[in-house]
């Protein structure tokens, strides 16, 4: 069975100006995206108590509501909020029932206070000092790794710990709060460095993709030569970042034909399955690099991706959509390339003080 890699439940506050998911409550063995269109999904939520509605792509409500998805070692949750008509709320992580979980309540004056409970037992209460004004939407990450939890607000450090009793706990997520709060678009990320950047078509798009995730402080390697699927065994990565643009000059110049391209896809698709890493599928060259060549390896690639992020302009025809959907894939549209680095930072959990 392939590891976890990625489940999203965060919110991509910033990037979501000018991005956009493709439906709401995808989840795939690697993946959980929602971004509240529709109603609750009964699937992916759980209504522990009170009225909870979805409304102009929010979530809205009263009481206590818990995903099923599993936090274990390196989550980052990241998630907007605001209490309505509520002095404080509580956001829960790791949370498998009322007698094992991690919760930090956020009040509106004062310090938060962070709660660890395992086995029934109060092994951890600390206050965090934090002056945020919940009653306003603000960005709130919370990043696990194994014994540690960091906290930021807006992209402010509040919180550094380090508890043994972090790495044994496992369980989902939640909100709770006894008057209303509405939440935006929420996700948990965990895509983990490094990673390797291919291109797949011969067009330059990969050198971009390299750049731009560099930029985002994530660690990459690319290989100016072409590989062997075989040659995957020898490289240190842990997502494989294909890039999908088929060049007519570029794949004439290495005398390969599309055909050959393709079949060379799907075999590196499959060594990267065999060997338990994470693929994460960009196109990001946009309507130029679109028509039949480019579909052939759309086609092969999508489907087999954790999760797919496109240049708006590409899919105009709404190809990736049709196959993101029919596939359960996690998709993005970004508005433009330079996006990418935003939305990355939000997908692969590292150490930002080390990039």
């Amino acid at each position: 069975m392939k590891k976890l890699s990625i489940l999203i439940l965060s919110v991509f506050v910033f990037t979501l100006a000018f991005s956009t998911f493709s439906y709401a409550g995808r989840r795939t063995n690697d993946a959980f995206v929602e971004e509240f269109v529709g109603s609750v999904s009964a699937e992916q939520w759980k209504i522990v108590s009170g009225d909870w509605a979805v409304d102009s792509g929010n979530l809205t409500g009263k009481g206590k509501i818990l995903t099923d998805i599993k936090i274990e070692d390196d989550r980052l949750i990241n998630f907007s909020l605001k209490a309505n008509d509520q002095k404080e709320f509580t956001v829960f992580g790791k949370f498998s029932s009322e007698d094992n979980y991690v919760a930090i309540t956020f009040l509106k004056e004062g310090p938060a206070s962070l709660e660890l409970v395992k086995e029934g037992q109060e092994v951890l209460k600390k206050e965090v000092e934090t002056s945020v004004d919940i009653s306003k939407f603000h960005n709130y990450k919370l990043k696990f790794s194994k014994n540690t939890l960091s906290v930021k607000i807006d992209g402010e450090a509040v919180l550094g710990l380090s508890d043994t009793n972090l790495s044994d706990l496992s369980g989902g997520v939640g909100f709770a709060s006894n008057g209303e709060i509405t939440c935006d678009n929420i996700s948990i990320a965990t895509f983990t460095p490094p990673v390797l950047v291919l291109s797949v078509g011969q067009s330059p798009g990969a050198v971009m993709a390299k750049v731009l995730a560099q930029q985002a402080g994530v660690t990459v390697k690319h290989l100016d030569k072409r590989i062997q699927p075989e040659e995957l065994t020898d490289i240190q990565f842990s997502v494989l970042m294909p890039v999908i643009g088929a060049s007519g000059k570029g794949l004439g110049s290495a005398g390969i034909s599309i055909e050959k391209e393709v079949k060379w896809a799907s075999d590196i698709f499959a060594k990267a399955r065999s060997l338990d890493k994470s693929i994460i599928t960009l196109h990001i060259e946009g309507e130029a690099r679109r028509g039949d060549l480019s579909n052939k390896l759309i086609k092969e690639c999508v489907p087999g991706s954790d999760f797919v992020i496109v240049k708006a302009s590409g899919n105009k025809d709404g190809l990736f959509k049709e196959l993101t959907d029919s596939n359960n894939v996690p998709f993005l549209e970004i508005e433009n390339a330079p996006k990418l680095p935003v939305t990355l930072k939000d997908l692969i959990v590292f150490d930002e003080e080390s990039s």
